[in-house]
């Protein structure tokens, strides 16, 4: 006999689920849109097509199944961690926050993984709320006095070493500084440069939040504030900081480096290129900006120009790694395999690659020196 009512939206939704693993996700929409249609009030469909969405950029489709799934079934651990995910990605940071929340809360049997992604998704989601918190005081006026001579000494001093590499020291007199000027929100927003480098996202935010409150048009701030951001993964955020942060005249070439870096990130290969020429033309000693041109030039298959400034960054900075890895690979597209083997080996030798990388250079460099040693070689 055919199978009728709920046991053929079973059915539908486990051939959904089947096309999901294989990564086809509009069949896979498709099953569970039949699985529904046989099974209006079925949960775990509503859930699966929830996630599809999600995977295919629908997040405001995705959000209204999740909350259909959640109206019938309120301990669905499933569907608030995707409806976390999807109310992250259009920036509803704390309904995002309260989701991952009750996800964690609810104990369902997921990985380890699963649950220690989302403790990370919280502690990223709390900063991201407060910052996002912060965005209405641009219009406030400046609440700012001088800072004193000392102070201003210190904070010189500061940016001095830090420059050189000396963070803690750098830290310290920025320490200093504030014990004298606690309340000055330019040292605040240079301290939490610090604490950015230190990796302390914690006592940046609360920084940058305050010299912000302080002074709403504090350009350092608004440029970490962007930072922040960037972290995060909130694209948008951090290009609406990097623009505020210019336009209060901030022209500075890391900043520039790193608004070229997010604009290559979402695509706009030629906003990056020009903020990487601009970071150069300030700053023609600055590593990275050409280390993000090459990257552009190489994603534009314009090998012969990433290779040129791979080796422009490298000769002003040679133990940046990544520069290595990339530099390897575009060379293996130019046929230049001994060269890059070499590069492929430097970047493993460093060891400042994640473990996933690592191998995935070490399985490369086999690749390599077997196309360097020859048609004879190849297996």
């Amino acid at each position: 006999m055919p199978l009728r009512g709920g046991r053929e939206a079973e059915v539908v939704n486990a051939r959904g689920l089947e096309l999901v693993f294989e990564g086809h996700l509009h069949a896979a929409r498709a099953q569970f849109e039949e699985a529904l249609r046989l099974r209006p009030d079925f949960p775990e469909a509503l859930c699966n097509l929830g996630n599809v969405h999600c995977e295919l950029g629908n997040e405001a489709k995705a959000i209204a199944h999740f909350d259909r799934c959640l109206a019938r079934d309120p301990g669905c651990a499933r569907a608030y961690w995707g409806r976390a995910r999807a109310r992250r990605a259009l920036r509803r940071y704390p309904s995002a926050l309260r989701d991952f929340e009750t996800f964690l809360s609810l104990g369902d049997d997921e990985e380890e993984a699963v649950q220690e992604d989302a403790l990370n998704q919280i502690a990223e989601l709390s900063v991201l709320v407060r910052l996002q918190r912060c965005d209405t005081l641009d219009e406030r006026a400046p609440t700012v006095s001088p800072a004193s001579s000392d102070a201003a000494i210190r904070l010189e001093r500061a940016l001095s070493e830090f420059e050189s590499g000396d963070i803690v020291f750098a830290q310290h007199l920025l320490n200093e500084a504030l014990d004298l000027h606690p309340h000055h929100p330019l040292l605040l927003a240079n301290r939490s440069s610090i604490q950015l480098a230190l990796g302390d996202l914690e006592a940046a935010t609360t920084d940058i939040l305050s010299a912000l409150f302080l002074d709403p048009q504090c350009d350092v701030a608004h440029a970490n504030k962007g930072v922040l951001h960037r972290w995060m993964g909130d694209a948008h955020g951090a290009l609406t900081c990097f623009d505020r942060a210019l336009a209060l005249g901030f022209e500075d070439s890391q900043l520039l480096s790193q608004r070229g870096t997010v604009q290559r990130e979402i695509g706009q290969h030629e906003k990056a290129l020009d903020d990487f020429n601009w970071a150069i033309g300030l700053d023609p000693g600055n590593a990275y900006a050409y280390y993000g041109r090459g990257l552009v030039a190489a994603d534009q298959n314009d090998f012969e120009s990433a290779v040129h400034d791979y080796d422009t960054a490298l000769e002003l900075a040679p133990d940046f790694t990544d520069v290595y890895w990339s530099r390897g690979l575009a060379r293996t597209e130019l046929g230049d395999y001994e060269s890059a083997a070499a590069d492929l080996a430097m970047y493993i030798e460093l060891g400042d690659g994640t473990e996933t990388s690592t191998l995935e250079a070490r399985q490369m460099l086999g690749v390599v020196r077997r196309w360097a040693e020859g048609p004879g070689h190849l297996h």
